[in-house]
């Protein structure tokens, strides 16, 4: 009698601790599953991020002419000193930072104004905050009318974008 009591307690453990050993092999794949769910989201929420900096470089304020992925650096330094005296057109865009930077040909690391403008190499539209957060980059077009050669001018550029829609 006791020999059968002590079998079926030993088939009760052996069930338990089956129990438990697949219940720890599923809470572990479980948890590599969240984690690819957890950067599969945060890769699509990247791309978004990206493709939103492309559609601010469309955008009619700092598109050169028909080109969408142009961005017209005489408007943009206007609309920079329109931001600066005008706070209502700060709202434009729901960001934090907004930036564009010269690529080639290099230019000298000097933040642009009018006075130092064409001759800069990066143009801050908006910075509204010193911890802006991650900065979304695409490359983009940066054309200017070239007085001295009468005719237009493009260089490779990159806009950078931060903000509470790209780092939600």
């Amino acid at each position: 009698m006791k020999k059968a009591q002590l079998k079926i307690q030993e088939m009760a453990f052996v069930l338990v601790a089956l129990f438990l050993f697949f219940l720890l092999i599923g809470l572990f794949y479980l948890s590599f599953k969240i984690h690819s769910f957890k950067s599969s989201v945060g890769n699509l929420k990247e791309q978004e991020a990206k493709a939103m900096v492309r559609k601010i470089a469309a955008t009619p304020e700092l598109r050169w002419g028909e080109c969408s992925g142009c961005i017209d650096l005489d408007k943009a330094l206007v609309l920079k000193e329109s931001m600066s005296s005008n706070k209502t057109l700060e709202g434009l865009w729901d960001l934090e930072y907004l930036a564009i930077e010269t690529i080639y040909p290099a230019k000298p690391d000097k933040i642009c104004n009018l006075g130092n403008y064409p001759e800069c190499g990066k143009l801050v539209l908006l910075k509204r905050n010193e911890n802006y957060g991650k900065a979304y980059t695409s490359f983009v077009s940066l054309c200017r009318w070239d007085n001295e050669k009468n005719s237009q001018k493009c260089e490779l550029g990159k806009i950078y974008a931060a903000g509470r829609l790209l780092n939600e």
